[in-house]
């Protein structure tokens, strides 16, 4: 093969959405957003490739949707595909949410997504996390079924920091039964 040769690759439709999801990603104007490369080259590289995706919603994109993200795709990597965006998002993931995910042993590096960033992709579900995403869900994702799993916001929990680390955990916590369990089992 000389530089001027691409050679041939089959691949698998449902691995061809992948890379295609991938590659509209990468027109994003966030640099950060190519730190995901690792888990789309898994997704590509697996046998069974993940064929179900899911879309979690919230306001700020810096706590609630960031850790259900993480959650789904550390625990269920073979059965979902996750993303998370937010109505009006933060800018920025709570450093708390990072904490929390990382006493399990999940290392995220998301970052904070405006909802419009995935207008014309097409999710199984879009779950939303708060009354504020469920109220204001954009139009253009019902192809989707759509879900409403609520939790309290641990950005807003009043106190010390240690109350509010307790506030992210609990939320955390709360998300393994009520959206990984339940998820799981769909």
């Amino acid at each position: 093969m000389n530089g001027r040769e691409i050679g041939s690759v089959e691949i698998s439709v449902p691995k061809m959405k992948a890379v295609i999801m991938f590659v509209s990603r990468l027109n994003r104007k966030n640099p950060d957003d190519f730190l995901n490369i690792s888990r789309l080259e898994r997704s590509v590289k697996q046998e069974k490739p993940c064929v179900t995706t899911v879309l979690f919603l919230c306001m700020g994109n810096s706590c609630r949707s960031q850790i259900a993200e993480a959650l789904m795709n550390h625990y269920l990597p073979d059965q979902w595909h996750a993303f998370s965006a937010g109505i009006a998002p933060a800018g920025y993931v709570h450093p708390m949410a990072i904490q929390v995910l990382e006493e399990l042993g999940i290392n995220h590096q998301g970052t904070s997504k405006w909802v419009e960033q995935f207008i014309g992709q097409k999710f199984d579900r879009v779950i939303t996390l708060c009354g504020g995403a469920e109220n204001n869900c954009p139009a253009w994702l019902g192809e989707g079924k759509k879900e409403h799993i609520g939790f309290v916001d641990p950005a807003q929990i009043p106190g010390k920091d240690e109350e509010k680390l307790a506030g992210f955990r609990e939320v955390r916590d709360e998300m393994l039964v009520s959206i990984v369990d339940y998820l799981k089992k769909s």
